[in-house]
């Protein structure tokens, strides 16, 4: 990451973090129930997951095979 005086900094996880954490399954299951507990759509669309997911195959394909 760069930030606007041009001096890269690099974020990572701590060495405690889980991988569901760190892969961001814990924040998207924190968004949808809270979505419940409030009576609102999650921020995210199923539409936006599928894509994600199509996109994840297309690529893990491509590298199975090329």
């Amino acid at each position: 990451m760069v930030n606007t005086n041009h001096i890269e900094t690099k974020k990572s996880f701590g060495n405690w973090d889980t991988t569901l954490h760190k892969r961001g399954f814990e924040q998207l299951v924190a968004e949808f129930t809270n979505s419940l507990r409030t009576n609102r759509f999650p921020s995210m669309s199923m539409r936006d997951s599928l894509l994600t997911h199509e996109i994840c195959e297309k690529v893990v394909y491509e590298l199975e095979n090329n």
